[in-house]
């Protein structure tokens, strides 16, 4: 289990993968809209994250390109 954070909306949202793992699109978009539900705000990142360590990467994978997030470590990542 894996916690995003956005420190501007103060909202948190986890999920079931760890570091190097991916998760569905359905579970990046559940939380974009957790962290940061507005269209039209500019806190953050795509992902909804804000001075998160963790955040969710977008790319295609698999045999037939499926849209998935890679969950990353930022401190790791440099």
């Amino acid at each position: 289990m894996t916690e995003l954070t956005n420190s501007f909306h103060h909202t948190r949202a986890t999920v079931r993968a760890a570091v190097g793992q991916t998760v569905s699109f359905a579970s990046y978009t559940r939380v974009r809209l957790a962290l940061c539900g507005m269209k039209d705000c500019h806190c953050g990142n795509p992902d909804g994250t804000r001075d998160s360590r963790y955040s969710l990467v977008l790319g295609r994978n698999g045999a037939y390109g499926q849209l998935r997030a890679r969950v990353v470590d930022n401190q790791k990542e440099g």
